[in-house]
């Protein structure tokens, strides 16, 4: 009988800007080179309203970056439940922002795959 356990891998950090996303890819691409295939989330991406290169075209978000790492198609919904504008630890720029944060949506969201890779801060 196949093995249907979820499995969940967390890369946490305790800021922002210190590589979650860049370790998270590398997993998620090197789970894909073995055959594997993963999820790849940013539960929260914060910075949104950021995201500009100079010449005010868009940078690609995080959840992108995951999701080409992984080869995935799934639904930017399921990989980035929550976008929050500043760039800040997500708790934070959700109050700021007066924003409730739903762990049980997050919960469903990661629920959909098999095997995630979560990026994130430690709050989650």
């Amino acid at each position: 009988m196949p093995d249907t356990t979820l499995r969940s891998i967390g890369v946490t950090g305790t800021d922002t800007g210190i590589g979650k996303t860049v370790v998270t890819a590398a997993l998620a691409a090197r789970a894909r080179e073995l055959g594997i295939r993963v999820a790849a989330m940013k539960p929260i991406e914060s910075g949104m309203s950021q995201r500009f290169k100079t010449d005010g075209t868009a940078w690609r978000s995080d959840a992108a970056r995951l999701m080409e790492a992984a080869g995935a198609n799934d639904a930017l919904e399921l990989v980035r439940p929550i976008a929050m504008d500043e760039a800040l630890a997500p708790m934070v720029a959700a109050e700021r922002a007066r924003f409730h944060i739903d762990l049980d949506a997050l919960a469903r969201a990661r629920s959909c795959f098999r095997i995630s890779l979560r990026n994130g801060n430690a709050n989650w």
